[in-house]
């Protein structure tokens, strides 16, 4: 089994994504991240709350990637709502289907990457779900661990020899 270090090492030095214990592949979000930060900078230098408000702003503005989007947090649970949404479509497809239930798309997987890079926690994609009469696309996230707690717990279990 691989353990939560060793997962966040593979995917910051492969930009792959781990499923289950050894499912890894290429991560869908990860260009779109690269242009968050060109647009931003680093997203560890600010707040969620900056990120809440700025990503959207990139993503109508910027990108034309839907004509509205917004974020709203609730403790640990994230939601992103984009109206009219230009991939929408495609993400409807019965072929593409699969990977927006899996991972999202690949605008779903980088807001996912992106609140993880800005919170330093683990972010779980829940689910997308599409409304044809409100013309919405909306995307359900929960914030796990934080990365640096797993890396703790990881060298715990190293030294006293639980590492499965």
């Amino acid at each position: 089994m691989l353990s939560p270090f060793l997962i966040e090492e593979i995917t910051k030095e492969t930009g792959t994504v781990v499923l289950e214990e050894s499912a890894l592949f290429p991560s869908v979000g990860t260009a779109l991240l690269q242009l968050y930060e060109d647009e931003l900078g680093d997203l560890r230098n600010f707040d969620s709350e900056y990120l809440m408000k700025w990503l959207p702003t990139i993503l109508v503005d910027g990108l034309q990637i839907a004509e509205k989007v917004e974020m709203t947090r609730n403790v640990d649970d994230i939601h992103a709502k984009m109206t009219k949404f230009a991939f929408r479509s495609v993400c409807q497809h019965p072929a593409v289907k699969v990977v927006c239930e899996v991972t999202g798309c690949p605008v779903c997987s980088s807001i996912a990457e992106a609140v993880s890079k800005n919170t330093g926690r683990i972010v779980y994609y829940l689910k997308c779900e599409n409304s044809r009469a409100k013309r919405e696309t909306s995307a359900f996230y929960r914030l796990g661990p934080a990365l640096e707690e797993l890396r703790e717990k990881e060298k715990v279990e190293e030294t006293s020899g639980n590492i499965s």
